[in-house]
């Protein structure tokens, strides 16, 4: 796993702090099963963060298109802004940024 790949790799001094981001998750019995089994697992678990990025054409790429959808007024923008915000601020405080 990349997990035990980065901790046994000899010229890190210290190993980094590993954060799973659950991204693209359609909203389905069967995905939301999956991420209860990865949040539960013991080593993954801990890890994953409580907020996820489910999946929204507004994400996706698009040929000829240049920025970010999000900034359209889009139906839907809202809520995917919030989504990434979430992880985002998740994230940041993980990581020490904000408390």
């Amino acid at each position: 796993m990349l997990t035990q790949y980065i901790e046994e790799l000899p010229t890190l001094e210290r190993s980094p702090h590993i954060l799973i981001v659950v991204n693209d998750v359609i909203n389905s019995k069967s995905a939301n099963e999956v991420i209860g089994q990865l949040r539960s697992h013991a080593i993954y678990g801990p890890s994953t963060l409580a907020a996820t990025i489910r999946h929204s054409t507004l994400l996706m790429a698009k040929q000829g298109f240049v920025g970010f959808a999000v900034e359209q007024g889009l139906p839907n923008t809202t809520n995917v802004r919030q989504r990434l915000a979430a992880v985002a601020d998740e994230i940041a405080t993980k990581v020490g940024l904000q408390s």
